[in-house]
């Protein structure tokens, strides 16, 4: 993480940009500064996201995914990556 915020930090962005070809899709749960920077680099975005404000804020491909005990819901979950893929997951 970044200092400050919860956004993850430019290093660990390069090391994504560095090891994963442009156009891969990354899975992604929680949303935030980096998506936009992810999406600017040439990445396909699956955002999971509990907090309905960040949802649709980047991209067309989010999830709201409310917490249930102490997790994603995953109910919602499957449905909404049924028959998708992805290359990279960022938990």
């Amino acid at each position: 993480m970044s200092k400050g915020s919860w956004s993850i930090s430019d290093d660990f962005l390069e090391c994504i940009i560095e090891n994963t070809p442009k156009g891969s899709c990354v899975l992604e749960f929680g949303s935030g500064d980096g998506t936009y920077r992810l999406l600017q680099e040439g990445y396909e975005l699956l955002s999971i996201e509990q907090n309905i404000d960040w949802c649709g804020l980047h991209h067309d491909n989010y999830c709201h995914c409310p917490l249930v005990d102490g997790w994603y819901d995953m109910d919602k979950l499957s449905k909404f990556l049924e028959g998708r893929s992805y290359d990279v997951i960022l938990i």
